[in-house]
């Protein structure tokens, strides 16, 4: 009996930590929904600018965006959650700028970039992913992937 209770509790927090999550990311949905790709290229020039004068590593590479990591680390959850939106915006320009592609709203109705035909990234959830669990994820691993990614063949429906 003891055990069904110890399991009871274990599946209502997965399910709150879920629905924080799926809440967590729907509002960056909504908050992306009106904004064009020249918002996210404005936004993130302003953070790149922040983060110089942090003295923070800006270049786009695996090594600087570990210490927009790092940087991101330092700051309260709250803060952390404000900047969401800056640090993903930063993220997808340094794919671009890097690995070529554009800021495009996939089917989904999310923004993330498209890297090559049809396949996309999501910068902005990858950095929310983080935010929530940075020891899990981290979106300077997933630009060390792009490449990979780039190269995966196409799906076909057969």
């Amino acid at each position: 009996m003891r055990f069904y209770k110890i399991l009871t509790v274990f599946i209502l927090i997965l399910i709150t930590i879920g629905f924080f999550l799926f809440q967590q990311a729907t509002t960056c949905t909504v908050l992306s929904q009106g904004m064009s790709s020249e918002d996210f290229k404005r936004i993130a020039t302003v953070f790149r600018r922040d983060l110089h004068l942090a003295n923070v590593d800006t270049s786009c590479s695996e090594a600087g965006l570990q210490k927009v990591e790092e940087y991101l680390r330092g700051k309260s959850k709250e803060e952390q959650k404000g900047m969401i939106m800056h640090v993903g915006s930063y993220f997808g320009e340094c794919v671009i700028e890097s690995y070529g592609g554009v800021w495009s709203r996939h089917e989904s109705g999310s923004w993330g970039i498209e890297i090559s035909e049809g396949k996309f990234i999501f910068p902005i959830n990858k950095v929310l992913k983080f935010v929530e669990e940075p020891n899990v994820d981290s979106f300077s691993s997933m630009y060390a992937m792009i490449p990979y990614i780039i190269e995966l063949p196409e799906k076909t429906n057969d």
